[in-house]
């Protein structure tokens, strides 16, 4: 997969999940790693580092371009914003079903 499918995902997605003219705004940020955003190549993931769970609005502007910024690493790179971990990986499934401890926090 490529950083085009990350910015794909960010741009198309992000905006039809949340668009800036729609009801929905916030997305709830869980304290495991959960699947917010996905396309048939990439999926984002998210984790709240607070110990709780958060809300997260997904239309501020800060969190699209924090958003932006992360895809331009493609996929596998994870960055922490504002106490919440975020992770663009390949396909849908990967840091929910590996078993070990930096899967589950969303480093591996």
């Amino acid at each position: 997969m490529s950083i085009q499918d990350c910015k794909d995902l960010v741009k198309r997605y992000l905006e039809a999940e949340f668009p800036v003219n729609g009801t929905e705004e916030y997305a709830l940020v869980k304290t495991n790693p959960e699947r917010i955003l996905e396309s048939s190549k990439v999926a984002l993931w998210v984790q709240s580092l607070t110990g709780e769970d958060v809300r997260v609005n997904m239309r501020a502007p800060r969190v699209r371009d924090f958003l932006k910024s992360l895809a331009e690493h493609g996929p596998g790179y994870a960055d922490d914003h504002e106490n919440v971990r975020y992770k663009i990986v390949v396909g849908m499934y990967p840091p929910a079903y590996c078993s070990s401890k930096c899967c589950e926090d969303l480093r591996c």
